[in-house]
């Protein structure tokens, strides 16, 4: 504990931006499902279809 002790008096706010970055990955994450959603749940309701992407035929 002393370490900490230690950090916290040299850099007060030495976990900030840990903390922060890690608040921005969860949050990217959960936008990034909550889009998914969306768009799933607009192409099965949605009156015209979206067309997909065909896959690209196999390169020699």
């Amino acid at each position: 504990m002393a370490i900490w002790n230690l950090l916290d008096a040299l850099f007060p706010l030495y976990g900030l931006p840990c903390a922060q970055a890690a608040a921005e990955l969860e949050v990217a994450a959960a936008a990034a499902a909550t889009l998914a959603r969306f768009f799933r749940r607009a192409e099965r309701e949605c009156a015209v279809k979206l067309p997909r992407a065909k896959s690209a035929p196999p390169s020699p």
